[in-house]
C-alpha cells in the first residue's frame, strides 16, 4: 500500500498538469471580445433585422466595428465580406484588419471599406463579419442588406486605342468606348469624347439610346496628331456625358508619339518644303457592285521631287483600284492626282465598313487617313445608270482642276517674285 502513494500521486500531477495544459490552450483559443456595434456608412445595423440602406454600387463602403475585450488575447483578426456576387472569385468585396492583440478590460474600434463594384445587381445581400485568432476560433454574425441601383449612372466598361502604344506624328489615333448605363433610367445623347489636351485635338461620338443594365461600343473616334508633336508620352482623356450631358465620369490612357522626319521648322536658313496630301471626302456610299470613289491631290510645295505611294488597309471586304497610279514622282512645286475606288464585295454586309489610306513619302509614313463606306443594299435594276453618281465625279474632278490651276499660278508668281527680287538686288 505505501509503495502506491508515490506512484499515485505521480499520476494525479500528470492529470492534472495535462488538464491545466489543456485548459491553457482553450483559452488561448477561445476569443476574449464581444461585439458591441457595427455602422455602415453611418448607420447601425443588427444582425437579427433587416437594414434597408440607400446603398448605391461603385461606392466606397466604411464600416465602424466597436469591440470590448474581457481578457488578455493575441493574433486577433476581423474581416467583413458580401457574399452573392458573381464575380466573387475574381474580385471579391472584403476588407480585413491587420492582426492584433487585445489586453483585457479595452475598448476597440477596428474600421474597414471596401467597394462595391459598379456591375453587381440590385436586390438582397449578406454581410458578413467574421472575428478569428490563428488557432481557427471564429465569431460569425450575419447582416441583412438591400443594394440599390443609381438613377442616373453611365461607365467606362473598356477603351481601344488602335495604335495602342506608339503613334507617329502625322498620323491618326483610332479610339472606341464600350460604356454600360448602370442606372435605373434610360439615358438619351450620351456624348463620348476623346482628347488630348497637350496637343489641342479631340473628337467625339454620341450613343442616341442606352438601356438600364445595356452595354454599347461608340464608333471609331479619330484623333489627327500633329505632324510637328514632339516625342514623348500623352494622356487620352476619355470622358462620357450622361443625364443630359449634366454628370459625367472620365478615364485616362497613356501614349506615346514617335516624332515625324515630315516636320521640318522654318529657321530661314532654308526654304520650308512640304507634300500636302488631300483628301476631298473621307465618306462616301456604294451598293454591292458598285464604286465609293475618293479622289486624293498631292501638293509638293518644294523644289526637289517626292515619291508618294498611296496604300490601302482593312478594305478585305471591297475590291480596290487606285487610279492611274498608286505611287506618284510629284516635282519640285507641283501637284498629283489619284482616286481610290472601293467595290464592296457580294456578301459584303450592309451599313458602314472602315478602311485606312496609309501615305508614304520618300518611304516614310507621312499620314493615316480613315476611310468610311455605307454600302446599301444592291439594284433590282442592273442595267439603271446612276447619273447623280456620274455628276458628283464630274464636279468632284472640276473642283480638283480649279484648285490645282490656283496652285499653279500660286507657285508661279511666287517664283516670279523671288526672281525680280534676286535681278533687283544691288551690289558694292
Amino acid at each position: 500500500m505505501k509503495g502506491k502513494l508515490p506512484f499515485m500521486f505521480v499520476l494525479g500531477i500528470l492529470v492534472l498538469s495535462t488538464f491545466l495544459d489543456s485548459a491553457a490552450v482553450l483559452a488561448d483559443e477561445m476569443i476574449p471580445v464581444s461585439l458591441v456595434s457595427v455602422r455602415l456608412n453611418g448607420q447601425d445595423i443588427n444582425p437579427w433585422e433587416t437594414t434597408q440602406l440607400d446603398f448605391e454600387r461603385n461606392q466606397k463602403a466604411e464600416l465602424r466595428i466597436v469591440l470590448d475585450a474581457y481578457d488578455v488575447s493575441q493574433d486577433i483578426q476581423v474581416t467583413a465580406m458580401i457574399t452573392g456576387y458573381k464575380h466573387s472569385n475574381v474580385n471579391p468585396i472584403l476588407d480585413s484588419t491587420t492582426v492584433f492583440n487585445v489586453k483585457g478590460e479595452r475598448r476597440y474600434v477596428k474600421n474597414l471599406d471596401f467597394n462595391v463594384p459598379d456591375d453587381i445587381k440590385a436586390g438582397s445581400y449578406k454581410l458578413r463579419l467574421f472575428i478569428s485568432n490563428k488557432f481557427g476560433y471564429t465569431q460569425t454574425f450575419e447582416y441583412n442588406l438591400d443594394i440599390s441601383l443609381a438613377s442616373e449612372l453611365v461607365t467606362i466598361r473598356d477603351v481601344i486605342l488602335s495604335p495602342s502604344n506608339n503613334v507617329n506624328a502625322g498620323t491618326y489615333l483610332i479610339g472606341t468606348v464600350r460604356v454600360k448605363n448602370s442606372g435605373d433610367n434610360i439615358q438619351d445623347g450620351v456624348k463620348i469624347k476623346l482628347a488630348i489636351p497637350e496637343l489641342g485635338v479631340e473628337g467625339a461620338d454620341y450613343i442616341e439610346e442606352l438601356e438600364s443594365e445595356e452595354s454599347k461600343t461608340t464608333e471609331e473616334i479619330a484623333l489627327r496628331i500633329p505632324v510637328c508633336a514632339k516625342e514623348g508620352e500623352y494622356n487620352v482623356i476619355v470622358t462620357v456625358y450622361y443625364n443630359d450631358l449634366y454628370e459625367s465620369t472620365k478615364e485616362t490612357r497613356t501614349i506615346r508619339v514617335i516624332a515625324s522626319d515630315a516636320c521640318e521648322i522654318d529657321d530661314g536658313s532654308k526654304p520650308v518644303e512640304k507634300t500636302i496630301v488631300s483628301v476631298s471626302t473621307m465618306q462616301n456610299t456604294a451598293k454591292i457592285g458598285e464604286k465609293a470613289f475618293f479622289p486624293i491631290t498631292v501638293v509638293n510645295t518644294g523644289r526637289t521631287t517626292k515619291t508618294v505611294s498611296l496604300q490601302v488597309s482593312g478594305a478585305d471586304w471591297a475590291t480596290v483600284e487606285i487610279s492611274p497610279t498608286n505611287i506618284m514622282l510629284v516635282k519640285g512645286e507641283d501637284t498629283g492626282i489619284a482616286t481610290i475606288y472601293v467595290a464592296p464585295k457580294e456578301g459584303t454586309q450592309i451599313g458602314e465598313r472602315m478602311l485606312s489610306l496609309d501615305v508614304m513619302v520618300d518611304g516614310v509614313l507621312s499620314q493615316q487617313v480613315p476611310l468610311r463606306v455605307i454600302v446599301e443594299e444592291a439594284k433590282n435594276d442592273d442595267s439603271q445608270i446612276n447619273l447623280k453618281g456620274a455628276l458628283e465625279i464630274a464636279i468632284v474632278v472640276l473642283v480638283i482642276i480649279l484648285v490645282v490651276i490656283g496652285l499653279v499660278l500660286a507657285f508661279k508668281k511666287i517664283r516670279k517674285d523671288e526672281d525680280n527680287d534676286d535681278e533687283s538686288q544691288t551690289y558694292y
